[in-house]
């Protein structure tokens, strides 16, 4: 099931994005750097960005999963834990996140994020 992140569970999306980011970001980032970026940190970013307009959504399916930004046409913020990683939860999360689009979908990615 595909919710919306709120204060309520904004702590879960945070655990997702901390864990998920620091695994993607390893291997060109620094380790400082890296773990700069807890789940509180990423609570905060994500509570910032949906106070200035972006939508946030938990894929949850037993368990919290994956999550992903939507603003207007904008999608970012696609992270899925790196042991839900190949069952789908991704693709099923884009696709939502593409039918959320107010337009063209664009979808951000860092040029050397494998």
């Amino acid at each position: 099931m595909i919710i919306p992140v709120n204060e309520q569970n904004i702590m879960d999306a945070a655990n997702i994005h901390s864990i998920s980011w620091k695994e993607s970001h390893r291997h060109f980032c620094t380790p400082e750097f890296i773990e700069m970026h807890s789940p509180e940190r990423q609570r905060e970013y994500i509570r910032d960005k949906m106070h200035e307009g972006t939508k946030f959504f938990m894929l949850v399916d037993e368990v919290p999963a994956a999550v992903v930004s939507v603003t207007d046409s904008l999608i970012e913020d696609l992270y899925v834990l790196p042991e839900k990683q190949n069952l789908g939860y991704g693709t099923k999360l884009l696709q939502f996140a593409l039918d959320q689009c107010s337009d063209t979908p664009s979808l951000w990615i860092l040029e050397n994020n494998t």
